[in-house]
């Protein structure tokens, strides 16, 4: 087989994979559908994790369970270590063979009593500011060649553009439900008060800017149980999400490809 048509075979393939992925209907669905098709794509993969980077904490929202590694162990374990540079500098990070690395880093460590052996951290890019990581694990040391290697990063553009794809069909989703509730809430309360739309929307507003939440927070009260807007107090709204539990981001000293040389790379 020729290069070309090694080129062509691939081209398609990874078509067929991008569709795939573009055809989930939310965000959530395409994050996991993301790690699930990995192992798929990306060939001696036995396992993959999307990992996330918000506010200096690396965070795990979905992991394949192809090894049937116990997930919290594993997640624990994705909070650190080359993912974090992949995901904060855009850099793609392999690891040979956890078990030689396990004496010189507790990262490391937990990672081969888990059973993972090598694995490659490749950067998802994400827009507006967000930042990720796609990981691939196996059982198996020194698994990712550079050929492999490669093709993680070709799965990773499709997967980042999938995934950027769904967040904007999820915020536009998320834009109409929130005009259509705020217009409910301003019809309830014109027919009650006998106001006009103004008037009625600025009573959603003051009473958004008094509470400190936002505006369709306030909307979906009054639409839910006909409470006015200025009664309104902190116990009656849902209460904020607070961000999942992670780890802050920190590095691990470990072989790495020629995008990471020094142990301090990762502790900046």
């Amino acid at each position: 087989m020729t290069d070309i048509d090694c080129s062509t075979r691939l081209a398609r393939e990874f078509a067929v994979t991008s569709a795939s992925l573009l055809g989930h209907s939310s965000l959530e669905n395409t994050v996991q559908a993301v790690a699930d098709m990995a192992p798929d794509a990306v060939p001696g993969a036995e396992a993959a994790a999307v990992c996330v980077l918000r506010r200096g904490v690396l965070e795990t929202p979905s992991f394949s369970d192809d090894l049937g590694l116990d997930r919290e162990a594993i997640r624990a374990v994705l909070t650190e270590g080359p993912y974090v540079r992949a995901a904060a500098e855009g850099r793609t990070v392999l690891v040979e063979d956890l078990a030689e690395e396990s004496l010189r880093s507790a990262f490391a460590f937990q990672a081969a009593d888990l059973g993972v052996r090598s694995m490659v951290a490749v950067p998802l890019h994400l827009s507006a500011g967000v930042r990720g990581a796609l990981v691939v694990l196996s059982r198996k040391p020194e698994t990712f060649d550079g050929a492999v290697i490669e093709r993680a990063e070709i799965y990773a553009a499709h997967a980042s553009a999938a995934l950027d794809t769904a967040r904007s069909a999820d915020s536009l989703r998320d834009a109409v439900r929130t005009r259509q509730v705020i217009g409910e809430a301003t019809g309830i309360l014109m027919e009650r008060h006998r106001i006009d739309d103004g008037r009625a929307f600025d009573m959603l507003v003051r009473a958004s800017q008094n509470l400190n939440v936002k505006l369709k927070a306030v909307a979906e009260r009054v639409v839910q149980t006909g409470q006015d807007p200025h009664t309104l107090g902190r116990p009656d709204l849902p209460a904020r999400r607070t961000a999942p539990a992670g780890r802050p981001l920190r590095g691990a000293g470990m072989r790495r490809t020629d995008t990471l040389n020094d142990k301090d790379a990762l502790d900046k």
